[in-house]
């Protein structure tokens, strides 16, 4: 793989680290797609690895989070219907 390939994978992993601070996850979604069809079948230097493991495991870190506070945000919701039908609904 050439250096120019290599730099690009990295730089599409911070796009989606960035993208994933936003809470933009079609983006990264959609950089994440793009960045799997340069790694085809590539050889990447360990240290390039290495960038692409820490990088990726911050989107993760963030995913996971986004995902629980998702999940506490439906929790909420499913509660206070079920207090709407316990107390005689709601408008």
């Amino acid at each position: 793989m050439s250096r120019t390939a290599e730099g690009e994978l990295l730089e599409l992993s911070r796009r989606m680290l960035e993208a994933a601070r936003e809470s933009a996850w079609e983006e990264v979604s959609a950089l994440e797609e793009r960045r799997r069809k340069l790694l085809g079948g590539v050889v990447l230097r360990p240290a390039a690895w290495e960038a692409l493991l820490v990088l990726n495991e911050e989107v993760l870190a963030l995913a996971e989070r986004a995902r629980q506070e998702t999940l506490e945000a439906l929790e909420r919701v499913h509660r206070g219907r079920a207090a709407c039908k316990v107390y005689g609904g709601c408008p």
